[in-house]
């Protein structure tokens, strides 16, 4: 087929040359007869006929696929051109695979998290209902967007609300499944029977919850999750009507929710139970709800409905404000913590693609001098104007392509390192734990999909044909030259071009180099922060669900307790062990209620948290002891009861920490403070710290079901390595109780490290973009300040010839340089003043106009681009006047 083609093309070319020459002679004849010589009218003829070369490429585009034809011969011809130039092809390429890859993995995450709907029916009807809790009323000291209502409320609301036609409440839950291997604890969720009919979705295998699923004393049945399903039974699709265990009980399974159902962000839930909206379970803890608005309502009617219902619940009259309810696009819900990130990424990434293509126009720019005599050559033989800029099209378009699949693979590669390391607490037994900034929502649907291709092929595409744009016009203004004359040197209208374009590059560097060095120096102060106790040589697990619930339970949970603490603590190289009902970095269900019989006059108390610890407990995290003392054997069942608060909550309630001695009466439960502690950063390391109450387990009233439904927190501090120990500490629980689950290990210092996620996220991110900003505009300076002073080689010759000291060659190249690279920085400076303002909401301990760090970025660019410069300079400085004047 191949010589057939050949063959075909051969004869074809052969007839079109004979048709011209035919035409070419006819005209000859006829001058000949009006009385011109041979010569004359031959020449006559073929001036009037125009150029042989450009009548065959017009036929040659009129047949048909002539337009292919010539559209492969022009990537032949790039094919060979890019190949004997290796390296500016290699800097092309890098250089856009760089920017073009950035792109497509800011895009796909952008895509994933904020663009794409959720994959549920109707999604942009999918709400939910929040409220705004005010900083005087917020544990954190700080106006807070939370879930809006308990269930109670969700009972009253849902049959007076006239914007909805639906609405779902769910809460999160842990129930323990025997295996084979010994006792799990599984991460799942409690949830009203119309989440599913709402959403759209169907089960695997099975059915969803029935109306009889949800009454008192029905049997009970549980929906598994798809990950749940695979890996403890096999995905065995005869699985429904089995019964299987949890926390004791038996549980009927009657289907399996499709793979990655995680409608809530959080962890794929390893199993469903149907939540009957009947009775407020876990007292009056706030619920998610998801609502369908009615067709044609909006979020504003929606919300004044909800303000109007919730402030007669809650006893506001008519003429007061009401609490602060909104209602909110379900997915604009899911990923408000994340958005501004994402938003200040997107811009990053911006800024990286246009350095790159600044960079790329140089490079360009700078090769289509050095083809000045293969395009006067091309001209005087006869090129057109748009076969030039086809040629120079295609070459832009093979290297872009090249730099598309490059960017595509880097893409690929960032995304999987991010899916891998996005989510900071690495097991699905930690998730559990609820540490503040340790999720990405929708994690799981990044991916470089069809989407991020077609974008960035086209991307790369009119990329392409944008860089081809600068040579062709310079092909569009050359002279037809006469082959062998001289071709003048560089216009100064090119040099001043591309110094435009590397001030430019400099500018822009600027902006990324101070977004990150301030996301750099607000995440170092965050690591500075004293979070009030010592994460080091710390192992904490849970174990123990559901203690301290039942009456009868809760003496034995106890004995429990105790005997692990005790043998925890006699393992060698362990200094202390305690449990507790909550950790640092955790967030705490377990909220203060303490009464206003002893505060002081005027004081007021804005939230907190309370703990449920034994008597070891500051000593295995470190607590500072600020006044009085910790608990002690004498603080027992029947003793007056203990309290130890933090400085915070002595504050707010006594007026000082001289807190010790003082009567407190918390839950309805008289005691006395015993000791005062230092703060302890409960929520997150860049928040405040909140009042927080700790009481003795050991005076636990009997019954008393406050402070442990999901399980007990036990801390171990460690003298040797905490990895070294781990092993020992199942042993000892698995000899307590073979059956009793152990899981969420981590150590403090990973806990802890996870509630800066986000931040250090951000800063590494942006620290990457700025270096590759900083790489290219370093080329950008070498890359001109090299032009200059290739083009000038024979005045620079003529100058150390006529005895010019090398000294003043140097300054004569560089001050070029330095001019281009102070007016970027003055210009990104002043951009950057203005662009700055919009990191204020994700920067810790700085301002956005930090002086320090404007200082630092215009030094270290400065520094850097002087060193790009000195190379070129010092060598056009010690060039030999002999090969200089050679070289003209």
């Amino acid at each position: 087929m191949r010589w057939w083609r050949r063959q075909s093309h051969k004869r074809q070319e052969r007839e079109l040359d004979a048709e011209l020459r035919d035409h070419v002679d006819r005209l000859t004849v006829r001058y000949r007869a009006d009385g011109l010589s041979p010569e004359a009218a031959r020449r006559r003829a073929v001036l009037e006929f125009g150029g042989v070369e450009q009548v065959k490429d017009a036929c040659r585009d009129e047949r048909v696929g002539g337009f292919l034809d010539a559209t492969a011969q022009d990537l032949r011809v790039g094919l060979r051109v890019l190949r004997r130039q290796p390296g500016f092809t290699l800097a092309v390429v890098v250089t856009l695979g760089l920017g073009l890859g950035a792109s497509a993995a800011i895009f796909s995450i952008v895509n994933a998290i904020l663009l794409r709907p959720l994959p549920y029916v109707d999604p942009e009807g999918l709400v939910q209902v929040v409220e705004t809790i005010p900083a005087e009323e917020s544990p954190t000291g700080a106006s807070e967007r939370t879930a809006s209502m308990n269930m109670s409320e969700f009972i009253e609301w849902q049959p007076r609300a006239r914007t909805i036609t639906d609405a779902a409440v769910r809460q999160s839950s842990s129930m323990t499944f025997d295996t084979s291997e010994g006792a799990v604890r599984l991460s799942g969720t409690r949830a009203s029977r119309a989440l599913f009919p709402m959403l759209g979705v169907e089960p695997v295998v099975g059915r969803l919850f029935e109306p009889g699923d949800e009454r008192s004393g029905a049997e009970k049945v549980v929906l598994l999750g798809h990950s749940a399903w695979q890996t403890y039974f096999g995905g065995d699709p005869r699985i429904v009507g089995r019964s299987i265990v949890l926390d004791g009980e038996p549980y009927s399974v009657i289907g399996v929710m499709p793979r990655s159902f995680r409608p809530f962000a959080d962890a794929e839930p390893a199993f469903w139970l149907p939540l009957a909206a009947t009775a407020p379970p876990g007292g009056f803890a706030r619920l998610d709800v998801v609502a369908r608005l009615s067709e044609g309502t909006s979020l504003d009617a929606a919300a004044a409905e909800a303000r109007t219902i919730f402030g007669a619940l809650r006893g506001y009259s008519p003429s007061e404000p009401g609490p602060a309810f909104d209602v909110v696009r379900w997915q604009d819900q899911l990923v408000r913590p994340i958005r501004p990130a994402l938003v200040v990424l997107a811009g990053a990434v911006s800024l990286v693609l246009m350095i790159a293509c600044l960079n790329v126009i140089n490079l360009f720019l700078a090769r289509s001098t050095a083809r000045r005599q293969e395009l006067a050559v091309r001209v005087a033989l006869g090129a057109g104007r748009s076969r030039l800029v086809r040629q120079f099209a295609a070459e832009g378009l093979l290297l872009t392509a090249v730099a598309a699949a490059v960017g595509l693979a880097l893409a690929v590669a960032g995304i999987r390192m991010l899916r891998v390391t996005g989510q900071p607490l690495p097991r699905p037994d930690l998730m559990r734990l609820d540490v503040a900034g340790s999720t990405i929502p929708r994690l799981d649907e990044i991916a470089v999909d069809g989407s991020a291709v077609l974008y960035t092929l086209a991307l790369a595409s009119v990329m392409g044909a944008f860089f081809a744009i600068a040579p062709a016009l310079r092909a569009w203004r050359m002279q037809r030259i006469q082959a062998g004359e001289a071709i003048p040197r560089a216009a100064t209208g090119l040099l001043s071009t591309r110094n435009i374009l590397v001030l430019c590059q400099v500018s822009l560097t600027v902006l990324l180099l101070t977004g990150a060095g301030l996301l750099i120096r607000s995440f170092v102060e965050l690591t500075r922060v004293d979070v009030g106790y010592d994460p080091s040589d710390v192992i904490t697990f849970q174990t123990l669900p559901g203690a301290f619930g039942p009456a009868g339970a809760q003496e034995a949970g106890r004995r429990f307790l105790e005997d692990l603490v005790t043998r925890l603590a006699a393992i060698p190289g362990v200094q202390a062990a305690a449990f507790t009902s909550g950790l640092p970095m955790v967030q705490s269900k377990f909220m203060l209620n303490i009464g206003s019989e002893s505060r002081v006059p005027g004081a007021s108390l804005r939230g907190g948290h309370a703990f449920v610890v034994s008597r070891g407990y500051f000593a295995v995290l470190h607590v500072p002891l600020v006044a009085g003392r910790t608990f002690t054997d004498g603080d027992r069942s029947g003793q007056p009861r203990a309290f130890v608060i933090n400085r915070t909550l002595a504050v707010q309630y006594f007026g000082s920490a001289e807190a010790v001695g003082k009567p407190l009466v918390a839950w309805g439960l008289p005691g006395q403070v015993v000791g005062v502690v230092a703060d302890v950063r409960q929520l997150a390391v860049d928040r405040s710290a909140e009042p927080q109450l700790f009481m003795d387990a050991r005076q636990v009233p009997a019954g008393w079901p406050v402070g442990f439904q999901d399980g007990v927190y036990v801390g171990v501090r460690t003298a040797t390595a905490p990895g070294a120990i781990i092993q020992v500490i199942r042993q000892v629980v698995r000899d307590l109780d073979p059956k009793m689950p152990i899981d969420g290990i981590a150590t403090m210092e990973a806990l802890a490290a996870s509630s800066v996620t986000r931040p250090r996220a951000d800063a590494a991110l942006m620290g990457i973009f700025a270096a590759v900003a900083l790489i290219l505009a370093a080329v950008g300076v070498y890359g001109v300040v090299a032009y200059f002073a290739a083009q000038r080689t024979r005045e620079i010759g003529i100058r150390v010839a006529l005895g010019a000291p090398k000294g003043n060659v140097l300054a004569l190249v560089l001050r070029q340089a330095m001019a281009m690279t102070a007016a970027g920085l003055a210009l990104g400076v002043l951009g950057a003043l203005g662009a700055t303002r919009y990191l204020d909401g994700m920067l810790y301990g700085i301002r956005p106009f930090d002086a320090f760090t404007f200082a630092g970025v215009v030094i270290v660019l400065g520094a850097v681009a002087t060193a790009a410069a000195w190379m070129p300079a010092r060598r056009a400085a010690a060039v030999d006047p002999v090969v200089a004047l050679r070289y003209e």
